[in-house]
């Protein structure tokens, strides 16, 4: 059966997403698991939480790094500004 003329301008897939997407968004996304699924004491933690803070070696001079948290929050359109703010809130308690 064809599809009806009205209806065959209509796409019922999402957009594909560009490889580079997926590759800075699963960068953001193990950071998040390292640093909710780790100890606080343990390296993959402390890694990700200077990530997300800005205090490792991509940020400051190196904050246009590819893969800066800064940098894959403006790609992937996210305010890095309010996830940083609530990840210090989350994660005050460590020094």
């Amino acid at each position: 059966m064809p599809i009806p003329e009205k209806c065959s301008s209509l796409s019922y897939h999402k957009k594909p997403r560009e490889p580079e997407t997926d590759l800075l968004a699963a960068v953001l996304n193990l950071s998040y698991y390292d640093l909710t699924r780790s100890s606080a004491g343990e390296v993959a933690y402390r890694d990700a939480l200077k990530w997300f803070l800005g205090d490792f070696p991509y940020s400051g001079e190196y904050d246009n790094h590819l893969f800066s948290f800064n940098t894959i929050c403006g790609y992937l359109n996210l305010d890095a500004k309010s996830i940083r703010h609530r990840i210090k809130e989350l994660h005050s308690h460590v020094n």
